[in-house]
């Protein structure tokens, strides 16, 4: 058992211990081995949890009910997307959003952000301060980086004959709090603040944009206005506020 524990707590989760003992031990290996199992099982389903969301669950797990961070929340949907349900079967509009949302989550991943959900057709991510420092910029690279592969992801739908999507995106910056609520047969990601709120708004302005689509709010550009070039709007359908676009996507390197 001694051995069996060095061996797990480097990881090696495909270790068993010989349990072909006939005394009473053989129970207490027999469980190990089972635990051994369990614990392989998890670890093959780390492919599909994000390295920041990992970090998360390890300080959670050490008692703590939420994480309070600064934190960047990027929010997207998909233009018209009650015309696009009418106009084609339930099957089509699954394989899309499963393509659609596929990028989506191989991108997030690369830059370190966590999906909050998934919501129609809607798409809800944070990156906070607690995970990395340049939380924001990452923010900014992920809606870039999206949005650059967006054409592409058309293309290979034309050349399918299937339909093509357009989408916005929001990016806000507040203080929030992860937390998982839910109970002990379902459990989910529950982010609150000011941010993801904000983060909503400006995804709907979006649809005036007229370079990236990529609206962020005054926060997100102060911290990065220096790295990425950003249009100041000022929007009479939203009264005093200042709205900034992103007016390129060839940062997202």
């Amino acid at each position: 058992l001694e051995g069996g524990f060095d061996r797990l707590q480097e990881e090696d989760y495909n270790f068993r211990i010989d349990n072909k003992s006939v005394d009473e031990s053989r129970k207490l290996l027999e469980q190990f081995n089972y635990m051994i199992e369990e614990l392989n099982q998890r670890n093959a389903m780390r492919p599909f949890v994000s390295d920041a969301a990992n970090h998360l669950f390890k300080i959670m797990s050490q008692g703590k009910q939420f994480v309070e961070s600064n934190g960047a929340v990027l929010f997207s949907d998909i233009r018209s997307f009650t015309s696009i349900s009418e106009s084609y079967t339930a099957e089509e509009i699954v394989e899309m959003l499963n393509a659609y949302f596929t990028l989506w989550q191989d991108v997030v991943y690369k830059h370190g952000g966590i999906i909050d959900r998934f919501e129609g057709d809607a798409i809800s991510v944070v990156f906070l301060e607690e995970v990395h420092d340049d939380y924001i910029h990452r923010a900014i690279r992920t809606a870039a980086e999206f949005r650059a592969k967006l054409p592409d992801f058309n293309m290979s739908r034309k050349e399918q004959n299937k339909f093509g999507i357009e989408n916005g995106i929001g990016i806000a910056q507040s203080m929030v709090s992860f937390a998982i609520v839910g109970t002990e047969e379902k459990q989910e990601f529950f982010i609150y603040g000011d941010a993801p709120e904000s983060a909503e708004h400006l995804e709907a302005i979006s649809k005036v944009g007229i370079y990236t689509n990529v609206m962020v709010d005054k926060s997100v550009y102060d911290a990065t206005h220096e790295l990425f070039e950003f249009e100041t709007l000022q929007l009479a359908e939203v009264e005093a506020e200042t709205i900034y676009e992103l007016k390129q996507l060839k940062f997202y390197e």
